[in-house]
C-alpha cells in the first residue's frame, strides 16, 4: 500500500482493476485506493503476471503492506516476511540433491570352464 500523505497510516482498498492470473504491463492499473483526503490509482511497476491480489474492495489496509504480487507464473513468493498461504501460492520446490552415479557395472570375466559366448 502506497503512503499517499504524511499522516495517513492506511488506506481502504475501493476498487480491484485486475483478478488473479491477469497480465499486466508496467504502467497499468492494479487498483485503486482512497485516502481521507483524495483517491489514487496505483499502476503495476512491472511486467508479468498478477500471481495474488491480497484484501477485498472496501478493506483498510495499513501503509506499506503488500496488496498485489506481480511476477512469471509459477514463481515462489512471501508476503513481507510471512508465509503465502500455501493452498493459494506457488510452492517452491527444495532443492534436489544430486543422485550419486550409479556404479558402472563392471563386466565378469568367463570363468575358466566356460567359453565365451558369441552373439
Amino acid at each position: 500500500m502506497p503512503q499517499k500523505g504524511l499522516s495517513e497510516d492506511s488506506a481502504i482498498l475501493s476498487k480491484w482493476y485486475v483478478k488473479e492470473g491477469d497480465t499486466v504491463k508496467t504502467g497499468d492499473y492494479l487498483f485503486a485506493i482512497e485516502t481521507g483526503k483524495a483517491t489514487f490509482d496505483v499502476e503495476s511497476e512491472q511486467d508479468g503476471t498478477v500471481l495474488k491480489c491480497i484484501g477485498e474492495e472496501g478493506d483498510e489496509i495499513a501503509v506499506k503492506e503488500i496488496v498485489c504480487v506481480v511476477g512469471k507464473p509459477g514463481e515462489p513468493f512471501s508476503l513481507g516476511g510471512k508465509a503465502a498461504p500455501a493452498a493459494e501460492a506457488p510452492k517452491a520446490e527444495a532443492p534436489k540433491a544430486e543422485a550419486a552415479p550409479a556404479p558402472e557395472a563392471k563386466a565378469e570375466a568367463p570363468k575358466a570352464d566356460e567359453a565365451p559366448k558369441a552373439e
